[in-house]
């Protein structure tokens, strides 16, 4: 592994701390300004409506468990596929996740920020 690759790695699983802890604004330094957000109903978010999602309570993520079980790197980047299992609370709706994802990261001078993230529902 790369230091790129395990900074990375670090910082995905960050990412999952801070989500369950609510610390947006620590969340959003891990971000690009371009962030594609798609979720598992196929909507799609930019940084400033998924940072907005999260600090207004419009999506509370009350549980979540994931696991990477894929990682590729090449120059600067990072993808990492994996599972995750979560409640969540959308626009008021309960819902109980369970999903497979792709996250692709990016090495910058600010260390790794999430470029792009894809879940895709499970049976």
């Amino acid at each position: 592994m790369t230091d790129d690759h395990t900074a990375a790695r670090k910082a995905e699983e960050k990412r999952w701390t801070l989500m369950l802890a609510g610390d947006w604004e620590e969340l959003g330094k891990l971000f690009c300004d371009s962030l594609l957000y798609a979720h598992s109903d196929s909507s799609v978010d930019g940084k400033v409506s998924y940072m907005k999602a999260l600090g207004d309570g419009s999506l509370i993520y009350n549980t979540l468990d994931c696991e990477i079980t894929e990682t590729a790197s090449e120059g600067d980047c990072t993808v990492f596929m994996g599972t995750m299992k979560a409640d969540v609370q959308r626009n008021g709706k309960n819902l109980k996740l369970n999903s497979s994802y792709a996250t692709v990261w990016v090495s910058t001078t600010d260390g790794p920020k999430l470029l792009a993230h894809k879940s895709t529902p499970l049976a």
